[in-house]
C-alpha cells in the first residue's frame, strides 16, 4: 500500500503514520478524528512483474487496484493506493448495517 498525506495541512502526519501504521490513530492524534472516506475507486488490471513479485502471483494475473481519499471538512487529508490479488480478496462497500 502507498499512502500520501497532506503534509502541508498537517506537517507531522507523515511521522505519525510511520509511528502508528494507522491513518485513524494519526489523524486522531492531531485532533482531526472526524474524517470521512470521500471516495474510493476500484479498478482491475494485469499484474506487472513488480506486482507479481510483491503479491506472489504469476505475471499477468488479475490484480485489483484500490485508490481511496480520506477528507475532513471537504478537504483531502490522505490518499492511499493498494493492490490486491483478485483471487484472494473480497471487498465490501458500505457498512454492515446498510448505513
Amino acid at each position: 500500500m502507498r499512502r500520501f498525506a497532506n503534509e502541508a495541512r498537517v506537517p507531522e502526519i507523515g511521522a505519525l503514520l510511520r509511528a502508528t501504521g494507522s491513518i485513524s490513530k494519526s489523524v486522531e492524534a492531531v485532533g482531526m478524528g472526524d474524517y470521512v472516506r470521500a471516495s474510493m475507486r476500484i479498478t482491475a488490471r494485469r499484474a506487472s512483474s513488480r506486482d507479481a513479485e510483491a503479491l506472489r502471483l504469476a505475471e499477468g494475473a488479475p490484480v485489483l487496484m484500490v485508490e481511496a481519499v480520506n477528507a475532513q471538512g471537504g478537504r483531502p487529508i490522505q490518499v492511499s493506493r493498494s493492490r490486491f490479488a483478485a483471487d484472494r480478496i473480497a471487498l465490501m462497500i458500505g457498512s454492515i448495517d446498510g448505513a
